[in-house]
């Protein structure tokens, strides 16, 4: 079948994961009512479950309000960015025969264009809207010079884009190939330890043209 199949496949699958997380989110808070009634009627011990829960309550209640988010991850040079430009429709990353993407970047929505590096220590480095159809590639591509610097891969690309796949929240993550090198593995590392992303796809190869495969018995 076609990638107007997967287009609509993952639409689905979005759509049925946000229904999932609105749904937990529901029943998380809930619980936390139901506990902190419990908590101002019943003493309190140390073994009790709601003296974990109460505590960690904002941090469990951010981890089900984020977006839902697709990680590529894979070799150097397998494609991760065409898949992504496929799943767009669009060639809005930068592909290129020699290994291209030297930084995190994230994709979602924004109803005007733009590209936005964020430096390691959290604050805006520069911001830049756009017209044409990529972002500026100096935002995504490091050059060969810097392609050991971690002071510099370790800064992330934000990109928005009027994309109706992305308006459900989703967010796209391209990621530097895998054993290019050790300052690239180590910025790689880094942002998976940050915090849970929902869906991995590890691209094998990206050239071929997206399409969902159809097993046959």
């Amino acid at each position: 079948m076609g990638d107007s199949n997967c287009y609509s496949d993952l639409q689905k699958a979005i759509e049925e994961f946000r229904r999932y997380y609105d749904s937990s989110y529901n029943l998380f808070e809930r619980t936390v009512d139901c506990f902190q009634e419990i908590e101002s009627s019943v003493p309190v011990t140390n073994d009790d479950a709601f003296t974990f829960l109460l505590p960690h309550q904002e941090e469990v209640r951010n981890e089900l309000q984020k977006s839902p988010s697709v990680f590529f991850i894979g070799e150097k040079n397998c494609g991760k960015s065409s898949v992504i430009n496929e799943l767009l429709r669009k060639s809005a990353l930068p592909v290129d025969e020699t290994p291209c993407t030297a930084r995190i970047v994230r994709i979602k929505y924004a109803t005007k264009p733009y590209a936005r590096l964020v430096g390691s220590n959290g604050e805006e480095v520069k911001k830049q809207f756009f017209t044409d159809r990529q972002p500026p590639k100096e935002f995504i591509v490091v050059s060969d010079q810097k392609r050991e610097d971690e002071a510099v891969l370790g800064a992330t690309v934000e990109v928005g884009l009027n994309h109706k796949l992305l308006q459900s929240g989703l967010e796209l993550i391209d990621s530097p190939g895998k054993s290019e090198s050790e300052a690239l593995d180590n910025v790689l590392n880094s942002f998976l330890k940050k915090g849970t992303i929902p869906l991995f796809v590890y691209v094998i190869n990206g050239d071929k043209r997206l399409t969902r495969s159809v097993s046959k018995g």
